[in-house]
Parts: C-alpha cells; sequence; structure tokens
C-alpha cells in the first residue's frame, strides 16, 4: 500500500515532464497499484507487470511431475491470477 502514493507522484512527473512516455509497473503489490493508478490516474499511460504467474506455473509443473513449466499449456487471466485451465501433451520424443 505504501507504494501507491509514489507511484502516483511517478505518474504526475512524467505526465507534466514527458507526457508522451509510457511507464512499466513493476512494483508490488501490483494487483493494488495497478487499481490504484487506473481509478486514480485513468488516463495515465501505464502498463501494469506481474510476474507471479510464472513462479505459480513452474510450482504447478513441480506439482505434476514435469521438469519445466513450458511443458504446460496455461489459460491465465485477470488481475487476481486466476486460471481457467492447464493442460499437457503426452507426446513421445
Amino acid at each position: 500500500m505504501r507504494s501507491i502514493g509514489g507511484v502516483l507522484e511517478l505518474v504526475d512527473y512524467m505526465e507534466k515532464y514527458s507526457p508522451n512516455a509510457w511507464m512499466l509497473n513493476y512494483s508490488n503489490p501490483a494487483a493494488i497499484v495497478a487499481e490504484a493508478t487506473r481509478r486514480l490516474r485513468p488516463n495515465a499511460k501505464i502498463l501494469n507487470i506481474c510476474d507471479m504467474p510464472i513462479g505459480i506455473e513452474s510450482r504447478m509443473a513441480q506439482i505434476v511431475g514435469l521438469q519445466d513449466r513450458k511443458q504446460m499449456r496455461v489459460r491465465y487471466y485477470g488481475l487476481n491470477h486466476w486460471w481457467s485451465a492447464i493442460s499437457r501433451s503426452f507426446r513421445k520424443g
């Protein structure tokens, strides 16, 4: 929650000094900061990024006995890490 104020301050500086710039927001808590910026600075050019799905995929691969998360096909949506499907190919070779 503390990072919201700092991110908003950066957005304000960007809009003042570099109005064509985009912000890549990689701060935490990612979902909360993303929602705050969406509500409080709705016209800001921000791309909110969260790497949590990669960690979840890696752990899920371990759980189902795979060597690598790339052996799965994952359908992932949304701001709160909602998954609709995980599948695996059983091809030989």
